[in-house]
């Protein structure tokens, strides 16, 4: 079969794996998680969340070693000095917390799984932090995905051109080639699109916001990760 594509790339959160923020009851347990981390720190909850929220962008960037050094920026910001076991027990709160949330989505492996056995390479694109980072070797899927770009680890993030670049490059396959899947977070979509790659929005009935830092999309839509199948057997 002549194929139009040898590669799949997807997005992570509200792809592969829910948001940690959506719906409502996701962000209950992510404030009180956070909240829990600003108590072993020593710091005012409303205040870390804050400071938490404004050096997202750097976190995932790779503006920080790790998610200690991030704790530990925060801090000095708000006049803190935690000791090491402080930022200890704050770290192992949010990797405990990330580890629960890797949860694949339903049809998430078996997706991979077949893309693999269909000898269609397989890559992830996130922005992410480094709390991230520490687990992804340790998640379920991991194992089905040729090459993970995480934004932390590569300091760019989405939609700079360079990281789809570089996605492409590690997985040896030029951008036309590429079907890209994701939320439309992060003007994720228009950059692939602009890469050259053909973009697909993914959006769950249950997880069907718009705005904010998700992008309108105009092309191709599909719910679940089991549609992406059918696209490529479509050509």
């Amino acid at each position: 079969m002549n194929r139009k594509y040898d590669a799949v790339i997807f997005d992570l959160f509200s792809t592969l794996i829910d948001d940690l923020t959506y719906p409502e009851s996701q962000m209950k347990e992510y404030r009180r998680v956070s909240s829990e981390m600003a108590s072993a720190l020593g710091v005012p909850a409303e205040q870390f969340h804050r400071v938490w929220a404004e050096t997202g962008d750097s976190r995932m960037a790779g503006g920080y070693s790790d998610l200690g050094a991030s704790l530990e920026a925060i801090c000095r910001e708000l006049g803190e000095s935690p000791n090491a076991r402080q930022i200890a027990e704050a770290t192992r709160l949010r990797i405990e917390y990330i580890r629960s949330a890797m949860a694949p989505r339903p049809d998430t492996i078996d997706t991979l799984a077949r893309l693999r056995q269909s000898d269609y390479k397989v890559g992830l694109i996130s922005d992410c932090g480094p709390g991230m980072a520490a687990v992804w070797d340790e998640t379920s899927f991991a194992p089905f995905i040729d090459e993970a770009i995480l934004s932390c680890s590569v300091g760019m993030k989405k939609p700079d051109p360079r990281i789809y670049q570089l996605a492409c490059e590690r997985l040896q396959v030029s951008p036309d080639r590429c079907l890209y899947v994701g939320d439309g977070g992060s003007n994720e979509l228009s950059g692939a699109t602009e890469m050259g790659m053909r973009a697909v929005l993914i959006r769950a009935p249950y997880d069907d916001s718009v705005g904010g830092y998700r992008e309108e999309w105009p092309g191709q839509r599909i719910s679940t990760l089991g549609e992406v199948l059918p696209l490529l057997d479509g050509e």
